[in-house]
């Protein structure tokens, strides 16, 4: 669930380093950190689902019918074990004291972040960018590249549309293409959270 959180609350659970700029106050920006823990905190609550299902074929008919297909096409052991281990490492990232979050109204870009280096750069267009949930979004997408997941032409990714067509048009050739999508990853987590209560 996409609840607003008090700056205490938010310092508590996302320690991180923020580096504010005009636009993008420090405490906002904790804020939107704390709800992108939340949402991934979220997907591991759901796996903690899948992992109570007694069989393989209860954990497919689990995720062929959740939002797991949507953003991640059909099941298969080895989708689910990487999911699983990727929300595990971004929750990891997103509540730790190392991660440095810099808010830089001289970028142009939206957010970047590379594998390994525990800083998330938010640029000009997320500073001023209106829409809450892709502000949220972004720290797990952004998380998800910390942890290693990336695509060679991410920028045709952007969105959750062609997240959600990507997910389906590789299925034939490469099934795993989708993990290591930080958009399907972000949207994913976002789409849980908002309808957290229907798939837990």
């Amino acid at each position: 669930m996409l609840l607003e959180y008090s700056p205490a609350y938010a310092a508590s659970i996302a320690p991180a380093k923020i580096i504010p700029s005009p636009g993008a106050p420090a405490p906002e920006v904790r804020e939107l950190l704390a709800q992108g823990l939340n949402a991934a905190r979220g997907v591991q609550s759901r796996f903690i689902r899948f992992q109570k299902q007694a069989t393989d074929a209860d954990r497919a008919n689990l995720w062929n019918t959740g939002p797991e297909y949507q953003w991640f096409a059909a099941y298969d052991k080895t989708k689910y074990n990487s999911l699983k281990q990727v929300f595990d490492r971004i929750a990891v990232i997103l509540a730790s004291t190392r991660l440095d979050v810099i808010c830089d109204d001289t970028d142009k870009r939206y957010a970047h972040a590379l594998p390994g280096i525990w800083k998330i750069h938010l640029g000009i267009k997320w500073i001023h960018d209106t829409d809450r949930e892709e502000r949220i979004q972004t720290f797990v997408h952004e998380a998800a590249h910390i942890a290693g997941r990336s695509v060679a032409k991410e920028s045709a990714w952007y969105g959750p549309t062609q997240a959600h067509k990507e997910a389906h048009k590789h299925r034939p050739l490469r099934p795993h293409m989708a993990l290591r999508s930080a958009d399907n990853i972000g949207y994913f987590a976002i789409d849980l959270a908002k309808n957290f209560l229907s798939y837990v």
